[in-house]
């Protein structure tokens, strides 16, 4: 059997291997495909022995054999089976199948308990997203490789860089820039700490691009040994668009002036994305996530939503400093003798008027909400769009029919999707720092932006 490197997640791989538990041995055979990983564990247990293997959920299982090594992140059970073996007290022999989330695999020791460094993205879509630029040629004239971008975050940076590489071949030699975006942590994390960060990665890189990276492989290693350790997971659900597809948001000097953006390509997009809480950030996963979604009312149910939380406005019926100097006047009568009221009571009572939380504040209606934050895009009234702050009702109508199962027409879904999209892009956009011209110019290069846009006669 030919030793292999490192897994790559377009290939399909099958492994044998042995699992250790409390000092007894169970046979693995593990399956790798895009579209699923599975585990079938088969062995003996002994009569009246706990086994881990019973339970629906198992966090993490290592194994492996002389020359490779496995550990296994999120098995679910699909299925189990067992049965008696003839001997009295001799237990039972057992297969049990498992789904499972990650696979980590090295040809040196690997353990559940490890802690990673770093991790590297090999994408061809991420080639593709950096375009032609001067560092290219820089690292080609010199001969060595270098990183095109760094990125600051709290706990790890990130580096866009070129591997260069040289060969040969029957007639000629060659020279090659191999791009990948790496990631490294100032101190070493755990798996969930790694995968978090990973996805997070991958989930702001991909809105930038469009779609979902094509990703070819993912390594990760520690700060010690450096073995290389392969990271696989499902990928036959990311879609990823053909490569002359517009990229959103490209890496490029030319793209920028072209929107009127004099300043140089920059990743504080990236970094403002880290520093968004958690919820916020997975804001930018599931707007993909609701964009490969085959059933247009599910698409556009999905995308609604995120545009209610994106632009959520709550305002004051009263100016609250005019309302806090009246409540304290109010206090100072109401502590009176006359009115012999207990101040702790008052003071509970003037609490639920004020405050963020008090009968002072409301939460605008979703209607409000959007139609003022429209009206940040910049020069909305030139684009001639059929969807205005003035027509809204007709989106908000279609969202609560789909919601409560009511009678509704699909005639226009797609606009109207297309135009919830467009809005909710901008608010993404400049929720990581770009500004509302870019924003607004980039929005024009959705895929489908003519839908929003009135037939000219």
């Amino acid at each position: 059997m030919n030793r292999i490197e490192k897994l790559f997640l377009n290939q399909k791989y099958k492994f044998d291997f042995n699992i250790e538990i409390n000092d007894d041995f169970f046979q693995a055979e593990l399956q790798l495909t895009p579209s699923e990983i599975k585990v079938e564990i088969y062995g003996e247990i002994k009569a009246r022995q706990n086994s881990i293997f019973f339970k629906r959920k198992i966090d993490s299982l290592s194994g492996g054999d002389f020359f490779t090594k496995f550990v296994l992140h999120g098995l679910n059970l699909i299925h189990y089976s067992s049965k008696s073996l003839p001997k009295r007290n001799r237990g039972s022999f057992f297969k049990a199948v498992f789904a499972v989330d990650y696979v980590l695999y090295a040809d040196s020791q690997l353990s559940i308990a490890d802690s990673y460094h770093n991790f590297k993205i090999d994408s061809p879509s991420f080639n593709h997203w950096l375009g032609h630029t001067a560092k290219q040629m820089e690292c080609l004239d010199r001969g060595q490789s270098d990183a095109e971008f760094i990125v600051l975050s709290d706990g790890f940076h990130l580096v866009g860089g070129y591997s260069y590489h040289t060969g040969y071949s029957a007639l000629k030699g060659y020279e090659e820039l191999h791009p990948r975006l790496c990631g490294y942590f100032h101190s070493e994390v755990c798996f969930t700490d790694l995968t978090d960060t990973l996805n997070d990665t991958i989930g702001i890189f991909s809105f930038l691009y469009g779609s979902d990276l094509e990703i070819l492989s993912i390594t990760s290693s520690d700060k010690i040994s450096e073995k290389n350790i392969s990271i696989y997971f499902q990928t036959e659900k990311l879609k990823c668009h053909h490569e002359f597809k517009a990229i959103l948001f490209p890496f490029s000097e030319q793209f920028l002036s072209e929107v009127g953006d004099d300043s140089p390509p920059n990743l504080d997009v990236v970094s403002d994305f880290f520093s968004l809480d958690k919820g916020e950030r997975e804001y930018y996963k599931k707007y993909l996530k609701y964009m490969k979604m085959n059933n247009p009312e599910d698409t556009f149910l999905g995308l609604f939503r995120l545009l209610e939380r994106c632009s959520y406005i709550k305002e004051n019926y009263v100016d609250s400093v005019v309302l806090d100097g009246f409540i304290k006047r109010s206090l100072l009568l109401l502590e009176e003798e006359a009115f012999k009221c207990n101040a702790k009571s008052i003071k509970k009572l003037m609490g639920r008027i004020s405050g963020e939380r008090g009968l002072n504040s409301q939460k605008l209606s979703t209607e409000a909400c959007i139609s003022k934050k429209m009206k940040l895009i910049p020069n909305l009234n030139n684009e001639n769009w059929k969807y205005t702050p003035s027509n809204l009702n007709e989106i908000c109508k279609l969202r609560n029919d789909i919601s409560h199962a009511n009678d509704f027409s699909t005639v226009g879904i797609l606009e109207k999707s297309k135009f919830v999209e467009a809005v909710l892009v901008f608010l993404l956009l400049q929720l990581v720092g770009i500004s509302a011209e870019t924003s607004f110019s980039t929005v024009k290069r959705l895929d489908g932006y003519y839908l929003l846009k009135n037939s000219v006669e």
